[in-house]
């Protein structure tokens, strides 16, 4: 007859660090998303501005015949900034920041401990670590998609604007 040791529970710390993990993964995503919302900004308040630019040139220099009314110029340079201020939020999006993450010393300071923690602890460890690492993506990232939010409302006050010169 074999005598069987008693079951010693296994925390669920193991489980944090993978839904931790999970969750750096979606920031990362997330990260990736609003830098090419971001990227689609600048492209389409370039084509608008550049659109722009070209109304303005038609009605003053290339031809006498089409003439906007003194107040419509002034609809066009408020235009003209929201265009600009858009893309210079969306060019922020994109900024590269600092996000927190482990440094390669950081890691060999805990392979170098004597005695090596067990697992449980090591998994406890290392998933306070990826928690620190997703309140700073988390941070970062909210304020990009604030960026973004900004350039958006910008461009779309600008394409208002144009709307309002057209009309």
């Amino acid at each position: 007859m074999q005598l069987s040791r008693p079951q010693v529970p296994t925390p669920g710390v193991g489980a944090y660090g993978d839904f931790v993990d999970a969750e750096l993964q979606a920031q990362e995503a997330r990260k990736s998303s609003i830098e090419q919302r971001g990227a689609g900004v600048v492209t389409t308040s370039g084509v608008l501005v550049t659109l722009l630019l070209a109304l303005a040139g038609l009605a003053t220099e290339a031809s006498k015949a089409v003439v906007l009314p003194h107040a419509a110029r002034w609809w066009l340079v408020a235009a003209l900034i929201a265009f600009i201020v858009a893309t210079l939020l969306a060019l922020l999006t994109n900024i590269p920041l600092r996000y927190e993450a482990v440094t390669a010393a950081a890691i060999k300071g805990r392979l170098d401990e004597k005695p090596i923690k067990p697992m449980h602890e090591a998994q406890r460890d290392i998933a306070l670590t990826r928690a620190k690492a997703l309140a700073d993506a988390k941070c970062k990232n909210g304020a990009k998609a604030w960026l973004l939010f900004g350039a958006i409302t910008c461009e779309a006050i600008a394409v208002g604007l144009l709307g309002v010169v057209t009309r």
